[in-house]
């Protein structure tokens, strides 16, 4: 193509775009010349090419429509980012608030933004189901892949492929299914692994938290599901949703105090809900705080006079505070209701010693639940103690054995604790009841600790230790009958009669009746003339015809008498009260012996 050719296609060109893009009529041309041959040929032809400067003009109606549709997508955007935090969030307010924003638009809301309501409504409905709800349930199709992961989760399938990097929602979104398919567990490593990255995203979340903590349950994994369940309950205090799980996961792991706290807490917010007052019982009564538990399962039985756990939980309270009668009845009204739980065996138990008196049919029963449930510490506990107030062994252990169990899995319990120290007292192990009261001591320093620690003390001959821990008892508790007998006991071990005597007149008689066959037979150990001694043991056995203590010492005074047979009267209810002691055989032998002679 020649230079002509090109100068004449050129033109053309220009033209054409005189036709197409007409110049305004308020523009100024400004001629710029373009040099259009390639090396400077004499005959380069210069053209002008035409460059306009543009004019000011007014905001026409299509810029004004153009501006005001950016500032509506900005808005829409905008409104879109704080409905899905909203929703992520997923506490009962911040969704409702999510619903509240979607239908303010009306319909101007987008396909996205309806979509997003399904989403809230269904959190809302699922997660939160006694929340109030104050709008009509949206209707939505299932092109989103959130609805798709709804609707599957209710019914009752993983949707498996639904997660996506980095997108919140579909990371949470099927694992719904963990409260609307309880029973299903088909899906727990991929669910484990989205909410993970969920929680990884957004560590503010209730929604994640929360299903975390039920999938990390569902797996047995309780060390990881309280960790979460306490992160969703401080995003979230007040909800009962949430709280349930978090304090029956702290009682599981025997805080029952934290549990009590947080349950009470709930209670204040939600004073009337059955739910929260079933919590707050079950913590105290983990706490062994009778009296902070007996009114919340006081209002849950006049709810359901019939439930058959708080009847029974009503039963072992009444046994603590020695209320027999009542404790067998409200255990038998109980048993036609409950299952045969660790509960069941221990109250069984306790009634069957206590109010019954049949310590071979406790014993039977306690073996009974320990069979069903080795691990439980309160059965394990009560078979140490009835072995050790029986003298015999309970699932092949003796009750140095059983409370040693205990011990191993939780060094700080107190009652394993005294049982060992008991056992060894009454095995006259001196030393070894010593140096266990003082390491009960250093995890207690209640009433119980001390009164150990003094009998071990008078036991091994340190009677001044004895004697300083005995007097802060009773200056402390100046009224408390098993504290005045036991200082009574001290001041007489040390030669300190004449302080001995005067107490015991003093205390004697507002004593109750038990008390004052105890003081009596102290005051027969004061006695200088048999007679007078023989008078007190007797009055010791007027007030309690059980006292052990009394009865050995009438077994002396008459063999010491040579009345063998009223020795042997003696001794025989003696071995009656304890037939396991060895020493008490011996003893019923030799008279025995001397009876035939």
């Amino acid at each position: 193509m020649n230079k002509t050719q090109r100068c004449c296609i050129l033109s053309f060109c220009i033209s054409l775009l005189h036709i197409f893009f007409p110049i305004p009529a308020n523009a100024t041309p400004v001629l710029e010349y373009k040099n259009f041959t390639a090396e400077g040929t004499e005959r380069a032809a210069q053209l002008p090419t035409l460059k306009f400067s543009a004019p000011v003009l007014a905001k026409t109606d299509k810029s004004t429509k153009d501006s005001s549709t950016s500032k509506k997508n900005s808005k829409t955007s905008s409104t879109d980012a704080q409905i899905l935090a909203e929703i992520e969030k997923g506490t009962p307010a911040s969704l409702r608030s999510a619903v509240s924003r979607v239908k303010q638009l009306g319909t101007k809301a987008t396909d996205y933004e309806n979509i997003l309501f399904y989403v809230a409504d269904a959190l809302y409905s699922i997660v939160f189901p006694n929340e109030r709800v104050s709008w009509e349930p949206p209707k939505t199709t299932k092109d989103s892949v959130y609805v798709s992961a709804i609707e599957s989760a209710k019914s009752g399938a993983y949707a498996f492929g639904a997660a996506k990097d980095g997108d919140f929602l579909t990371l949470v979104l099927p694992s719904l299914i963990l409260l609307t398919a309880p029973t299903v567990n088909n899906y727990y490593p991929e669910s484990e692994n989205a909410l993970l990255q969920a929680v990884n995203i957004n560590g503010q979340s209730l929604i994640a938290r929360y299903l975390l903590g039920i999938l990390f349950e569902r797996e047995g994994k309780n060390d990881r599901a309280l960790e979460q369940y306490e992160a969703a309950f401080k995003l979230q205090s007040d909800s009962i949703v949430i709280a349930e799980p978090y304090i029956k996961s702290l009682l599981k792991f025997d805080r029952a105090k934290d549990a009590y706290n947080t349950a009470v807490k709930v209670h204040l917010k939600n004073p009337n809900n059955l739910v929260v007052i079933k919590l707050c019982a079950e913590s105290a009564f983990a706490m062994k705080e009778w009296t902070l538990a007996e009114p919340y399962i006081n209002q849950v039985l006049q709810a359901d006079s019939s439930d058959g756990k708080f009847l029974m939980m009503r039963a072992r309270i009444f046994l603590e505070e020695g209320e027999y009668l009542k404790a067998a009845t409200s255990f038998d009204s109980a048993t036609k209701n409950v299952e045969q739980n660790e509960n069941y065996y221990i109250l069984r138990s306790r009634i069957l010693r206590d109010w019954n008196k049949n310590e071979s049919a406790a014993i039977q029963t306690i073996n009974e639940g320990l069979t069903k449930f080795p691990e439980n510490a309160d059965l394990t506990l009560l078979a140490a103690d009835l072995a050790f107030s029986t003298g015999t062994k309970i699932a092949n252990q003796s009750a140095s054995q059983l409370a040693s169990r205990i011990l191993e899995k939780d060094g700080t319990n107190e009652d394993a604790h005294k049982i060992l120290i008991q056992e060894a007292i009454k095995n006259k192990q001196w030393q070894t009841a010593c140096d266990r009261a003082d390491k009960l001591l250093a995890i207690t320093k209640d009433n119980t600790a001390r009164i150990l620690k003094t009998e071990a003390c008078l036991g091994a001959g340190r009677k001044t230790e004895a004697r300083d821990t005995a007097l802060v008892l009773y200056k402390t508790n100046p009224e408390d009958e098993e504290i005045q007998k036991l200082y009574i006991k001290v001041l007489i071990a040390t030669g300190n009669t004449t302080e001995a005597a005067s107490l015991i007149e003093k205390i004697l008689p507002d004593a109750s009746q038990k008390t004052k066959s105890d003081l009596y037979y102290f005051k027969s150990l004061l006695a200088k003339d048999s007679a007078v001694r023989l008078n007190d043991l007797r009055s010791s056995l007027t007030n309690n015809p059980r006292n052990q203590d009394a009865l050995f010492d009438l077994y002396r005074y008459y063999y010491d008498k040579n009345d063998y047979r009223k020795a042997q009267y003696y001794l025989k209810q003696v071995i009656a009260l304890n037939p396991t002691n060895p020493e008490y055989k011996k003893l019923q032998e030799q008279l025995q012996k001397l009876l035939a002679q």
